[in-house]
């Protein structure tokens, strides 16, 4: 769930195998977020996230923050999605339903 990436308690354990989707807010509605975008997708990896999905509709900037060091290092793809495939999958989410994701990636 993505409020557990702030979540610093040991006690919470999730399933490996899984996909961490993350609502970004606007950002003068969170100025200090617990995390960056990168260490979420860190957190998120080491936690076991098989991919992080990041929903950037309402914070366009964060896609910039995708090309550091530290989430280009990771293992896991990190996908930046927005507007009506972002309130689609939300919708899924919000619901705390189930859905199975197939990433592809296409070369340009």
């Amino acid at each position: 769930h993505p409020l557990s990436l702030c979540n610093t308690s040991e006690d919470e354990h999730t399933e490996s195998g899984f996909i961490t989707i993350v609502k970004l807010e606007q950002p003068d509605r969170d100025p200090n977020p617990c995390l960056s975008l990168a260490n979420k997708a860190k957190l998120a990896g080491e936690r076991g996230a098989r991919a992080i999905l990041f929903d950037i509709t309402d914070d366009e900037s964060a896609a910039d923050q995708v090309q550091t060091p530290l989430i280009l290092g990771l293992s896991q793809p990190v996908v930046l999605i927005r507007g009506h495939d972002a309130e689609l999958l939300m919708g899924v989410v919000n619901k705390n339903r189930e859905a199975h994701v197939k990433i592809e990636v296409k070369e340009p």
